[in-house]
């Protein structure tokens, strides 16, 4: 597989984005006026990685995925860790043996789907993996038919959210797609129980590329990546995709690449290389600006900067970025901020430790638990995997519970 992954960093490669000051800016959107205020999460004096205090709050736990080692070389091996808030006890979990990753998650209420890349035994096999996990115990799902899913072969799935039958997955598939030889290329599916249905081939547009984030909103599900300047973005119904890539890339001047897509109820945000912007169904609202004047300058004009990490707690969003995932860092700086649908909500004044302005750092995954009040957000800082809690008590750096174990903490999940 080694030639095939290597294949992937190219996908991902450097694009130019700078990020700096502090504004609050106004969109109107479909006839409301919504108002957002950005503020920059100021310096917070945290525990060093080694002296975390145990977090005092409702309870409840968050699974964090990733892998130890360096992406997309042969010695990287999946991690998963079930943190219990009420006490930092970590249980190990084991979604798939032999070497691989864990690049996603979602829960459906009563169960946790988590996949990404893994491998069994040959380097081509099997597929990406499903992981099932129900809060005690979990296991790896079996497809009833392996080869419904052989376009996928060596490929990752990155992104999944459910509808309540089942789950839509998007990523990349590395396999034969049509005619011709394997290649990297943009894949999408449905998985229901032990079936899986390809949706590749009904996908608007092709390329080398990844479809990085997909979110559901109760009709639909919006989907999309792409790789460097070159974005995507869809819809897709339950039956057909509806292409948006011209219309986004007509509203938001910036549009590149899309690495994170969530949704509050009433809207979508979308963020990725570059850009960050509104979808309401019907219209898009660009926000490049005002997020720019947010985000204080961290990187210099040679280095990436991506918006990799969207969620909402029921007030107000918080993104996180740097560079984007699945890059081999060479200097950037993790970076986090807030986005309130409200005036009277001022941006918080927590940040990320002290040293992610020291190192190689980006944040690559944020998750709010409803159970806790918490903030969960991973991401790597010095060759190390990064896990905070921000929560009423203040932000607690967790990152010791990772270390030696993650490299990246890809993904974070809360219920």
């Amino acid at each position: 597989m080694e030639g095939t992954r290597l294949m992937k960093k190219r996908i991902v490669a450097a694009l130019v984005l700078l990020l700096l000051g502090i504004s609050i800016g106004a969109v109107s959107l479909s006839g409301v006026h919504q108002f957002f205020s950005f503020g920059v999460k100021r310096k917070a004096n945290l525990p060093d990685v080694d002296d975390s205090p145990t977090l005092r709050n409702g309870g409840g736990y968050v699974l964090v995925g990733g892998q130890e080692g360096t992406w997309f070389t042969k010695s990287q091996y999946p991690a998963l860790t079930r943190l219990d808030l009420s006490s930092n006890k970590t249980v190990s979990l084991s979604p798939v043996s032999g070497e691989g990753t864990v690049w996603s998650g979602g829960y459906n209420g009563s169960s946790w789907f988590i996949t990404g890349w893994g491998s069994e035994g040959g380097e081509e096999s099997p597929n990406p993996y499903f992981y099932s996990y129900n809060g005690s115990s979990g296991f790896n799902g079996t497809l009833s038919d392996p080869s419904t899913e052989s376009e996928w072969a060596g490929g990752d799935i990155f992104a999944t959210s459910a509808n309540g039958s089942g789950w839509f997955v998007s990523g990349m598939g590395s396999g034969v797609l049509g005619k011709g030889q394997p290649t990297n290329h943009l894949s999408a599916g449905f998985v229901r129980g032990n079936s899986f249905l390809d949706l590749t081939s009904e996908l608007p547009r092709e390329m080398d590329g990844i479809l990085y984030a997909n979110s559901y909103n109760g009709s639909g599900w919006l989907v999309g990546g792409g790789y460097e300047n070159r974005g995507v973005l869809f819809y897709y119904n339950g039956t057909a995709f509806e292409d948006l890539t011209g219309r986004i890339s007509s509203a938001v001047e910036t549009f590149h690449s899309v690495q994170s897509i969530a949704w509050n109820g009433k809207y979508w945000l979308v963020g990725g290389i570059g850009f960050l912007a509104i979808y309401n169904g019907s219209k898009f609202v660009d926000l490049t600006r005002e997020l720019q004047a947010a985000i204080p300058l961290k990187t210099n004009s040679s280095k990436l900067n991506s918006i990799n990490a969207i969620a909402w707690n029921g007030s107000s969003w918080l993104l996180g970025g740097g560079e984007p995932v699945a890059v081999n860092a060479t200097f950037s700086y993790a970076w986090l901020a807030e986005l309130s649908s409200s005036l009277s909500i001022s941006g918080s004044s927590r940040d990320l430790p002290e040293y992610t302005n020291n190192s190689s750092s980006s944040v690559l995954s944020i998750s709010y638990s409803n159970t806790s009040g918490d903030w969960i957000i991973g991401g790597y800082s010095r060759h190390s995997g990064l896990l905070l809690i921000d929560s009423k008590w203040g932000v607690v750096d967790l990152s010791n519970l990772v270390k030696g174990v993650m490299t990246y903490v890809d993904w974070v999940g809360s219920t």
